[in-house]
């Protein structure tokens, strides 16, 4: 086997045009080369890679000691790198798009996933990646390209690379409780088939001020957006087996669409205070509150943990301001619904 301790870092350059005055840079939180990464404990199993789609709380992610991969993001035509907020802030970046005449995103190419993942093995230890859904991006195929890279170069390399099948703060709920087996020492195999298995058991919702970013994107038609602003009408949309976005229902005005989101945690959550629940804003972190103090009202949610955090850029140029969403662990598996089978499904984000 090429040892992997004396490779040379052949990364290659990553965009340097970010606007770095507002961010919320610490000495905890490392960044190099378009990866972002915390100090790891030593004595953890394996080295956990995700990526900056799992949408997380910049506090939540300081206290994980993992790589987060820095999904690259266009506004009129200048690339930056989605980067948990290090180099904008939410507001600042959702002011931004209000008004910017183009947004896009791109996948992360299978060369860079190659360098990314060459260099987390020469920790030495086994390295697991949970890539964003392929319900959304065409990455995780990327990555899995890659993978078959690495152990055409390194045989016995110890690589996991894995589609998470869940988009934004479900991605974190996962990547946290991978933490949480790693720390108690859960080897890395064991740990990969675990989170195979227990992706399928994380719901999540999300609604949305209006269909405008959709409208603009392509996803829905121009004349659906026009129509649900003049309504009040905010859509609910969830994900279906294969992490593919589909549409719950609609909803008359912001409160009513919060009320849902909160029943529909009471409704399946397992009443497990061990696990926490996940809220994602876009821009409208006083919604996000409020969604909270709903849920701290629900019976038997009065002292559970919740993890409010700001959706990345990369979800961000395709939802716009105004979403909020929810992700919450559940005993009984995620299967294809009814409304899955027969409502009709959202674009993905990029197929890149």
């Amino acid at each position: 086997m090429n040892n992997l301790h004396s490779q040379d870092d052949q990364s290659s350059s990553m965009p340097t045009n970010l606007t770095s005055a507002s961010g919320v840079q610490t000495p905890d939180v490392f960044t190099s080369n378009g990866v972002v990464s915390t100090s790891v404990n030593p004595e953890r199993t394996c080295h956990i890679i995700a990526d900056s789609c799992a949408d997380f709380s910049f506090e939540t992610f300081k206290s994980l000691g993992i790589s987060c991969i820095c999904f690259p993001y266009l506004i009129d035509g200048e690339e930056y790198l989605d980067d948990i907020y290090q180099s904008t802030t939410p507001d600042a970046f959702y002011e931004r798009i209000v008004e910017a005449e183009s947004y896009s995103t791109t996948a992360v190419s299978p060369g860079r996933y190659f360098e990314i993942f060459e260099e987390a093995l020469k920790g030495g230890k086994p390295v697991i990646y949970a890539g964003f859904t392929g319900g959304l991006s065409s990455s995780i195929q990327n990555a899995l390209m890659a993978q078959e890279m690495i152990y055409s170069k390194y045989p016995e390399a110890e690589l996991y690379v894995f589609d998470n099948l869940l988009p934004s703060m479900s991605a974190e709920l996962l990547v946290v409780e991978m933490c949480k087996r790693a720390d108690q020492g859960m080897e890395a195999k064991d740990l990969y088939e675990w989170a195979l298995d227990a992706r399928y058991c994380i719901r999540g919702a999300f609604t949305l001020d209006s269909f405008e970013f959709l409208a603009k994107g392509g996803r829905i038609p121009n004349s659906a957006a026009t129509t649900s602003y003049k309504l009040g009408i905010k859509p609910e949309l969830s994900y279906d087996m294969k992490g593919s976005l589909t549409l719950r229902g609609i909803q008359r005005g912001r409160k009513r669409a919060l009320r849902s989101l909160a029943n529909f945690v009471a409704d399946s959550w397992d009443k497990n205070t061990d696990c926490p629940i996940a809220i994602g804003c876009a821009g409208c972190m006083e919604d996000g509150e409020a969604l909270k103090e709903l849920l701290h009202k629900q019976p038997g949610m009065e002292a559970v943990e919740i993890i409010l955090s700001s959706i990345s850029p990369v979800l961000g140029v395709h939802v716009g301001p105004g979403m909020v969403g929810v992700s919450f662990w559940t005993s009984k598996r995620r299967d294809r619904t009814m409304a899955d089978k027969f409502t009709s499904k959202v674009k993905s984000f990029g197929k890149e």
